[in-house]
């Protein structure tokens, strides 16, 4: 038997969010073939078949390497460097092509413009303005002083937080300077002497 060919209204029409929700549902339950469902929604059998196989929505899947250099050119260096590292950014890899996932890359980069507008500060900077090692920055941030924002082995602190603690901490060291403290002047006991 011949399989009869359809010719669809459009190729690659767009199509709702809830109709591709419909063919992935009418797919898995009912025992329908991928051209009646492309017939019945005007579209190609590919683009059915890449619906099922989520391959065909973009906004479903992660970004590629030439999406993440499209998008955000000037974090592509510091993104590409970070996968190298951490993989909760990859999320698949087929062979030499890698899938990364857009949610983390979205994150990254939102981090990554906060660092460049000075809001996300370093430990080492954190502890210039208050006048502390890095040390002593990292016991406040395990206090619970500072919001920390982690990426991968990195950790960023918010550049309002550090000032406040700083002038807090000025202001209780002036403090203490002003008050004197009491001096106990020796007791003295001179012998009893009668006139």
């Amino acid at each position: 038997m011949k399989k009869k060919q359809i010719k669809p209204i459009s190729r690659h029409k767009d199509l709702t969010d809830e109709e591709v929700e419909s063919i992935r549902k009418i797919y898995q339950a009912m025992p329908i073939s991928q051209c009646d469902l492309a017939e019945t929604y005007g579209v190609s059998q590919s683009y059915i078949s890449g619906i099922i196989n989520r391959k065909m929505r973009k906004h479903e899947r992660g970004y590629r390497r030439k999406d993440i250099i499209r998008d955000y050119p000037e974090y592509a260096f510091r993104i590409f460097n970070f996968s190298r590292t951490k993989s909760s950014i990859v999320e698949k890899q087929i062979g030499t092509k890698i899938l990364y996932n857009k949610s983390e890359v979205d994150r990254l980069v939102s981090i990554f413009k906060l660092v460049d507008e000075g809001v996300l500060i370093d430990s080492t900077t954190a502890g210039n303005i208050i006048g502390v090692t890095r040390e002593r920055v990292r016991q406040y941030r395990e206090q619970g002083r500072f919001t920390t924002i982690t990426i991968g082995d990195r950790e960023y602190l918010y550049k309002s937080e550090v000032e406040q603690f700083s002038k807090m901490r000025t202001k209780k060291r002036i403090h203490k300077e002003a008050i004197p403290e009491k001096v106990q002047e020796p007791i003295m006991s001179f012998p009893h002497v009668q006139l």
